[in-house]
């Protein structure tokens, strides 16, 4: 960690560095006020080796002019900016929480987020810029809104209270204003519109870059395969290779593809974006089963980034995060469009070698007892299907009710007793082989949700599906500490059976 060369900057006194960028570090500092009242917010400084470039220093004062004029609970707020000898700064709300980036890296290897959850995400990111965009800027001189052009994972903030809000205009221009075509290309050419690359900056090449976020955060992986080149992103023709939308519904696939289209003409505006999202979040949540608060669910999601390390660690804020992708309809398992398996290492290619060559002995086993087995055994007895098993069923009470099971159990032919009297062959020595117990699979779940305790043991958060349990009875038990309501259910499991199980939880 680099402290700048004083730990304090006027009225502000430093305490960590939060992160560096192209232009300035941004620090974690404190203003302190009469009475011991004190602050925390987040001081950028432009880096030492700029400050003796006019052009730099020049863009970082429109950089504070721009962020002092917006005034928008989805965009960092900006308190102070100001110089102190050669030292530029701009002092801004410090938000708790992570950026987006980070939180795609804490996802399981092929996941993605929730649907809505990712809609909630760009919704609220498109807010910001419909308020950019419109902003008035006759007063300072410009005029017409302000283009960020910089829209990305690492500038779109997080917080643990599940709040969302765009940062970072460095690179922003007032939307008036022309680039110089032969200039430097100013920010990140993954998520780039071509008209940008090429020096045409508008509203619209914000939204594109949104898109490619939204892309990114459905597909688990960004738009574009790789790095390209700016004359690929200036022609456009790098997103005929866009990464395909798999288990997405088709009106959020076409608003995305409308979003990140070559040409601006389709692309909605920053404020018809935000109604578009309004309406295709309010139909989801008509059609799921479950209620979902998109806001709660963010904050939950990165409050798991913050778990102790000391108690938890790195595994356990990634079984953290599975769970919540579970509780919130995510997925967990990669799809063949999206999904690269990483290439096995030399410990796993031993493994598989040798559980190929073990299969091979179990099957040349098989093959010889099958030629010594005498012909004359005992031939098999169809299935009794008046001893069909059920599942066990909740009972209602007056705080929660408990929804019917769904589907009959599985049985498998020879996998119970009970079903099946399927007649095993002797040994040679003319006893029958002892029958190995199979185990039962339990689904549970609960609206809205709740923890799973089975036989007292926390298993996480609802849904859980596939719990492998001993056949017998097991007390399984759903606590929600938000209703502060519980339940608890005696299961019985059967060999080879799967039992589901969902229960309702009232409000209060």
């Amino acid at each position: 960690m680099v402290e700048p060369p004083k730990s304090r900057v006027g009225k502000y006194e430093i305490e960590s560095q939060l992160g560096t960028g192209g232009m300035g570090t941004v620090y974690r500092a404190r203003l302190a006020g009469p009475g011991k009242v004190t602050k925390e917010v987040a001081l950028k400084l432009l880096h030492p080796h700029l400050c003796a470039d006019e052009g730099f220093v020049a863009q970082f004062h429109r950089e504070m002019r721009l962020a002092m004029l917006m005034t928008h609970r989805n965009i960092v707020q900006t308190f102070d900016a100001g110089v102190e000898g050669e030292r530029h700064f701009l002092v801004m709300e410090l938000v708790e929480g992570c950026s987006l980036r980070d939180l795609l890296r804490m996802l399981p290897h092929g996941a993605r987020l929730p649907v809505r959850l990712a809609l909630f995400i760009v919704r609220e990111t498109a807010d910001a810029l419909a308020h950019a965009h419109n902003l008035d800027l006759e007063l300072t001189g410009l005029h017409g809104g302000v283009i960020h052009q910089d829209v990305c994972p690492n500038n779109i903030l997080l917080s643990r209270q599940g709040d969302v809000k765009l940062t970072d205009f460095g690179v922003a221009q007032a939307s008036t204003t022309r680039a110089d075509p032969a200039a430097a290309v100013q920010g990140k050419l993954r998520y780039m519109a071509p008209e940008q690359a090429r020096g045409e900056s508008e509203p619209r090449s914000d939204i594109f870059a949104l898109g490619a976020v939204l892309h990114e955060l459905l597909a688990a992986e960004p738009m574009r395969a790789s790095p390209a080149t700016v004359d690929e992103v200036r022609s456009g023709e790098d997103l005929s290779r866009r990464r395909p939308l798999d288990g997405v519904p088709d009106e959020v696939a076409a608003l995305v593809a409308r979003c990140t289209d070559a040409e601006r003409e389709p692309r909605p505006l920053a404020s018809a974006l935000v109604r578009e999202l309004d309406g295709l979040l309010h139909r989801l949540a008509d059609d799921a089963e479950a209620v979902f608060d998109p806001r709660a669910a963010l904050g939950e999601f990165v409050s798991a980034r913050f778990a102790n390390a000391a108690d938890e660690g790195q595994r356990g804020r990634a079984n953290r995060v599975a769970e919540l992708l579970l509780k919130t309809g995510g997925i967990l398992e990669p799809t063949t469009a999206t999904a690269r398996a990483p290439a096995p290492s030399r410990s796993a290619s031993r493994a598989l070698l040798l559980a190929a060559a073990t299969v091979l002995l179990v099957l040349a086993g098989v093959a010889s007892w099958l030629a010594l087995r005498p012909e004359d055994g005992p031939a098999p007895v169809a299935p009794n299907a008046g001893s069909r098993a059920t599942t066990a069923d909740a009972v209602p009470d007056a705080a929660v009710d408990a929804a019917p099971d769904t589907g009959a159990p599985e049985a498998t032919p020879g996998a119970d007793g009970a079903t099946c009297d399927v007649r095993r062959p002797r040994r040679r020595d003319g006893r029958r082989p002892r029958r190995k117990k199979r185990h039962g699979l339990l689904d549970v779940n609960a609206v809205p949700w709740a923890f799973v305790y089975v036989d007292g043991r926390k298993l996480g958060v609802t849904p859980r599906q596939g719990i492998r349990l001993r056949p017998g009875r097991h007390r399984v038990r759903l606590v929600n500490p938000a209703l502060k309501a519980s339940r608890t259910l005696s299961v019985d499991i059967r060999p080879g059976q799967r039992v589901r199980k969902v229960v309702v939880f009232r409000a209060p």
